[in-house]
């Protein structure tokens, strides 16, 4: 649980941690870093050097000088001039910088991979600029080491900066060596030119409207297009860091648009929301009950007014709660709908559990889970017909081609027209093998509004899929290696006009086929017409994305160059 200092206390507090930092100036005693820090790339100071050097980044406007022996490394494939990610080591020692766009104050980004046991927070002075000093106790995901975590973040210049570094759980006092690192900064005028702002090359998702209106996240960044993504103009809300954690997001037009961020200084979650395609934003914070910390979001619109929040609260391993909050007026006000805490044997008092879920109108909507969990043991689907105060389980019948294994709900059903009677679902099949050549993907449909579903159709693997209709279809799968490990090697694109009874497959050509050779994979589908759609790969090194599009239904595909520099006018967002 996170704990915040009263607002009484804060003056004598600012007092203590000060004296703090200062006893934190080292000597034989001072206790060495919690977790084992990561390896960066591209290291540009070599270990042992006996001069002190300084790092210059004329991207973001500062100066630091590194203390000899210290390693200078970049963590997002950038140079030290121009990277969000400096980092910076020396043995077991670490200090980290990151940058994110926008002046709000928050933590930069989140490790995944780790959980905040306990959290304090305090307003702090140093680079010549007041911030605040978090002090996060985390734990790693199988919970067998704990750590303390220090960052002092403050912002200049529009961005805000994050120096942070880790510490043993029992330490209480800041490092010499990251005083010193902070002693050392100064600020700098930064690049603010859109093309330093910009962030071709690291999509994480699209969503096309139409063969040419669309939306993009970036990391930490909101983009839009009007030529169908030749560019891209960053509509960013003000206050998104450069790489927030967990971002949930709602494209419902060209026009309107929700983002549901979880913000480290507020003990809820922030909504940002358009009605004017990106050129401004509102946000709205949505707290839990408990003040509690937020482990995960999801979210869904209707129309340009009607909305739903689920929020995951901090839980414990065998658990998965949630809290359903509802808007009615585009994102300004949210109120509680339903919370898995009364949920009953008959569903009749809440929540299953938190997972992804969409709504088809005012009163139907679907939840999901993994069938054989703590929390879901016997069924993966979860239906509402109240606009989500109670919940009531359905039934997913299992293929008999299909050795035994469960069903994992990770996507949300869709319905075609939007609200129509017609829907599509698809349903991951996990094994009781574990192999990943077992997985398959199950597709069930309906034709009763969601009442009752039925097995469609199965395709081995599992992949990304884009639906048009409630019959034209197109499913990636990847491709396992010959000992059917983890590891996807290539892969095929299925394509059907009949909702499953017959599938076509169309095999990768192309820049599709170039970029398959070298290691990039498949993330995303999109289409908008039977011959109009966009493909979202991941760079083999991890660090980055392309985008490729078809006009032929998914034959050929070409290499759209992502840029940003030039977008504004094509968007029609010129100041």
């Amino acid at each position: 649980m996170k704990r915040f200092f009263p607002a009484r206390l804060a003056v004598l507090t600012a007092v203590i941690l000060g004296l703090l930092f200062q006893a934190g100036r080292g000597g034989p005693g001072t206790a060495k870093t919690g977790p084992v820090a990561p390896a960066g790339q591209e290291a540009t100071v070599p270990a042992g050097s006996g001069e002190q050097t300084a790092v210059v980044n004329e991207k973001y406007g500062y100066q630091l000088v590194v203390p000899a022996g210290w390693r200078v490394n970049t963590r997002d494939g950038r140079e030290a001039d121009s990277t969000a990610k400096l980092f910076l080591t020396n043995g077991d020692e670490y200090v980290e910088v990151r940058v994110g766009a926008g002046g709000k104050g928050g933590i930069v980004g989140y490790d995944s991979d780790s959980q905040v046991l306990r959290a304090t927070k305090q307003p702090f002075t140093a680079l010549g600029t007041d911030g605040i000093l978090f002090r996060h106790v985390k734990t790693g995901a199988a919970g067998a080491r704990t750590w303390a975590e220090y960052h002092f973040v403050t912002t200049k210049n529009d961005f805000t900066f994050d120096v942070s570094t880790a510490v043993a759980e029992d330490q209480e006092t800041l490092p010499a060596y990251f005083q010193d690192i902070l002693s050392g900064w100064q600020w700098r005028a930064p690049d603010t030119s859109l093309a330093a702002l910009g962030t071709p090359g690291e999509l994480v998702s699209i969503n096309m409207l139409s063969e040419t209106q669309g939306w993009a996240l970036a990391k930490g960044k909101v983009l839009r297009t009007a030529d169908g993504g030749e560019h891209w103009a960053a509509v960013t809300p003000p206050g998104l860091t450069s790489n927030p954690w967990d971002v949930k997001c709602a494209f419902y037009d060209a026009d309107h648009a929700w983002l549901a961020v979880r913000n480290d200084d507020q003990q809820g979650r922030t909504v940002y929301h358009t009605t004017d395609g990106g050129r401004n934003w509102k946000e709205a914070i949505v707290h839990t009950k408990n003040n509690s910390l937020i482990y995960g979001s999801y979210l869904d619109f209707i129309d340009s007014n009607r909305g739903w929040l689920l929020l995951e609260p901090e839980h414990g391993m065998s658990s998965l709660p949630g809290e359903l909050y509802r808007t009615s007026d585009g994102g300004e006000h949210w109120s509680e709908v339903a919370s898995s805490g009364g949920f009953g044997p008959a569903g009749e008092n809440g929540l299953p559990f938190s997972g992804p879920f969409s709504f088809r109108d005012d009163l139907s909507g679907w939840i999901g889970g993994r069938q054989g969990a703590a929390f879901a043991p016997d069924h993966s689907l979860y239906m509402t017909t109240d606009g989500g105060r109670t919940w009531r389980p359905q039934d997913l019948p299992l293929p008999s081609s299909l050795a035994s294994g469960k069903l994992d709900v990770d996507t949300p059903p869709e319905f075609f027209p939007a609200g129509g009677q017609q829907g599509v679902l698809p349903v991951v099949f996990v094994p009781d093998s574990g192999k990943t050549s077992d997985y398959a993907t199950i597709f069930y449909t309906t034709a009763d509004s969601g009442r009752t579903w039925r097995e469609r159709a199965s395709l081995p693997a599992t992949g990304p899929a884009s639906f048009l209709t409630a019959r034209n279809w197109w499913a990636w799968r990847k491709e396992p290696d010959a000992a059917g490990l983890a590891a996807p090697a290539r892969g095929e694109l299925y394509r059907t006009t009949d909702g499953g009874e017959n599938w076509t497959v169309l095999e990768p050509a192309g820049d599709l086929a170039r970029a398959l050779e070298k290691g990039e994979k498949v993330r995303q589908l999109d289409f908008v017409t039977d011959k109009a759609g966009w493909l979202l790969l991941t760079t083999a090194d991890g660090r980055g994305t392309e985008l490729l599009r078809t006009t032929d239904g998914g034959s050929t595909w070409r290499l759209v160059p992502l840029d940003t520099a030039a977008a504004r006018r094509e968007c029609g967002l010129t100041e």
